[in-house]
């Protein structure tokens, strides 16, 4: 039961499986970013994203440390990158020339390093609402994910035929962002049981072994969702065989 309400962070804290609570912040951060937006499309001004963004970030700020059910607070904070994004989105950066590409990513890089770390800003924990210096946060979470999108459009530009498999995941990573802590709780189980290695042992090799097989089962088990039962993903039966992409 505490553990169910932690998913809903209606204890102050966090189920075991983060990663349920950050889809619950998630869609209230979505609900509510919805909502200000049809506001702005109802007044007809471009400049209220601005607003929006602003005031959602005061509001984060003013909230930070304090746990709310929901993650209300959290949520807020998230608003103001999901306004980010809603005004980044307009770029068409598949237009830019690669070297605009390298250097403003790797500037964006930078940025991030600078502020996150050399400000002494490195300490975050989003599900406690400690963002260390607020605006020193925003502008390195904003950098660093406007350097990931850079990134990918190089790496889309360089080895586009190679990246399905990217490209699969990141469709579907709501179902990865949910199972993935059950084949944590596996591969546990195989350490204690059959290895005998406790939970304290990491190595840079079992990492990697561990990301191959999470991923291969994650893969085995969108490639099921997605062909015989879609509707737990929202999305419609079609019958396909050989539809591997649909996702």
């Amino acid at each position: 039961m505490e553990s169910f309400l932690d998913i809903f962070y209606l204890r102050g804290k966090v189920s075991p499986n983060v990663f349920l609570w950050f889809l619950i912040v998630l869609f209230i951060a979505e609900i509510l970013f919805h909502l200000f937006m049809k506001i702005i499309n109802s007044v007809g001004w471009d400049g209220s994203i601005g607003i929006v963004i602003f005031t959602c970030g005061l509001i984060g700020y003013e909230l930070s440390g304090k746990t709310l059910p929901f993650g209300i607070g959290i949520a807020f904070t998230a608003i103001v990158f999901f306004g980010f994004g809603y005004v980044i989105n307009k770029i068409n950066f598949r237009k830019w020339k690669t070297l605009y590409l390298c250097l403003t990513c790797l500037l964006l890089f930078a940025l991030t390093f600078v502020f996150g770390m050399i400000c002494n800003n490195i300490v975050i924990d989003m599900a406690s609402a400690r963002y260390g210096k607020y605006p020193l946060f925003l502008i390195a979470g904003g950098a660093g994910s406007l350097a990931i999108l850079l990134f990918s459009v190089i790496l889309e530009r360089f080895a586009n035929k190679h990246l399905s498999i990217l490209k699969f995941w990141g469709k579907n990573s709501i179902v990865i962002l949910v199972t993935q802590y059950f084949f944590f709780l596996i591969l546990i189980a195989v350490d204690h049981l059959i290895l005998k290695i406790g939970t304290g042992y990491v190595s840079n090799i079992r990492a990697v072994i561990d990301t191959i097989i999470i991923m291969a089962g994650e893969t085995l088990i969108i490639f099921i969702i997605n062909h015989y039962f879609p509707f737990v993903v929202g999305r419609k039966y079609e019958n396909h065989r050989d539809n591997l992409g649909k996702i």
